[in-house]
């Protein structure tokens, strides 16, 4: 099959989240059951120093087209963002997915065109371009479709915007992939007909061996109990609820060290004022071993078993995530987690229930009670296999082929 798969940002850079690293796992299995995979994206977050093992990328003297890439046979095309800014601080893409250049370069006849997030500027005039070479849609949201956690402003933006973004297009979706139960609750409420909603897992995530140093020092601690939170400091990830709950832990009498490691989105200042407030140590790219919080910038992905090894739960409090690849990540590198019941890869992860201790999603209290349990001298070790975590990508590609292999034969 021909297909081609539509993203606003893609790796080497991955600075949005964890949706590119697994559709790079996805056009990767695709690619190794032989057939043809293009990749539409943007510049977003990409750099001449980004890398990525496995991956060249290519900068090109294009109005449209600022690079291209490959991987294992995967041709990957970097759209220029008009507005860099935009992508940048709201994640609004202004990039051209159909163009002279693409239209050049893409085969006459297509058969499947894959869309990944859903209000996408470009998205129209692609899919309209696609189907008149042939391609069926299929279209995996991640959660964007309806997310409950619009507020304010950005919630009537939305409720605005939504429609415009997906009109005509969205009708001609064969496939809705959707990653657990609640995402096709969402898809069901906005009117897409059951059967055409497939609910599919992440497959299991891989690190490159060997895993990388930690490029900062770091002390494991055998007398402290280590939390780790991996990711955005981003209030909507639940930062400060976690910081709260860390705080009344604290003002209990226990000895634990809290360790945040990602890029900075708003919520670095406030930890420094709460820890200050309440005298607590606070270290700033480094992580010593002592009681107090670590605050570590993003590392690259292949240092991230290195980053689990640290800790002795990692802690995942976002009140909304359709499925949360940093539990899974955390299980397969051997480190059992405390999560939030909003996490849609809960309930894919039934093998590994003993090592995942499940707290209300935006209560301190539940987070800091179940962090409390773990200081317990008596806790018996979790018990899972992190070989049974999910099925391997392979698994999902040839799921995912074979729907695409029904609609293609309709």
């Amino acid at each position: 099959m021909r297909i081609v798969h539509a993203i606003p940002y893609f790796p080497p850079a991955n600075c949005f989240g964890g949706v590119p690293e697994a559709v790079y796992s996805l056009v990767q299995a695709q690619a190794r059951l032989g057939h043809e995979i293009i990749v539409l994206t943007t510049d977003a977050g990409l750099h001449p120093d980004s890398v990525r093992e496995g991956l060249t990328v290519r900068w090109v003297v294009q109005k449209a087209v600022r690079a291209v890439g490959e991987a294992g046979g995967i041709r990957i095309f970097y759209m220029t963002n008009r507005n860099p800014l935009l992508a940048r601080k709201y994640k609004i893409f202004t990039a051209s997915f159909w163009n002279p250049s693409i239209e050049e370069q893409l085969p006459a006849s297509i058969d499947i065109l894959h869309l990944h997030d859903v209000h996408i500027p470009g998205y129209r005039r692609l899919c309209v371009k696609m189907m008149e070479r042939g391609a069926g849609l299929c279209l995996s949201s991640h959660g964007s479709f309806a997310p409950p956690v619009h507020r304010g402003l950005k919630r009537a933006a939305h409720k605005w915007m939504d429609p415009l973004l997906r009109r005509r297009w969205i009708l001609h979706v064969s496939a809705f992939f959707a990653l657990c139960r609640e995402e096709k609750k969402q898809l069901e409420r906005a009117g897409t007909p059951g059967g055409r909603i497939h609910v599919l897992p992440h497959g299991r995530p891989r690190f490159e061996s060997p895993a990388s140093p930690l490029p900062f020092p770091a002390a494991e601690s055998s007398s402290l109990c280590t939390f780790l939170y991996a990711g955005r400091l981003h209030r909507a990830k639940g930062v400060m609820i976690l910081m709260e709950a860390f705080v009344r832990l604290i003002e209990e009498g226990a000895e634990a060290r809290l360790i945040f490691c990602g890029p900075d989105e708003g919520c670095a200042a406030k930890i420094q004022s709460i820890c200050s407030a309440n005298h607590i140590t606070l270290t700033r790219g480094a992580a010593p071993a002592c009681a107090g919080v670590a605050l570590l910038p993003k590392i690259p992905r292949s240092a991230m078993p290195a980053l689990f090894s640290l800790a002795d739960f990692t802690v995942c409090p976002s009140p909304y995530e359709i499925f949360g690849l940093t539990p899974v990540e955390s299980l397969i590198c051997g480190t059992p987690v405390i999560a939030a019941s909003s996490y849609g890869c809960l309930e894919h992860l039934p093998d590994s229930c003993d090592a995942i201790r499940i707290v209300t999603p935006g209560s301190a209290h539940s987070l800091q009670a179940a962090m409390s349990q773990c200081l317990l001298p008596d806790q018996a070790p979790p018990r899972f296999h992190p070989e049974s975590i999910l099925p391997p990508w392979d698994e999902i590609a040839r799921r995912t082929c074979d729907i695409y292999d029904r609609i293609i034969r309709r």
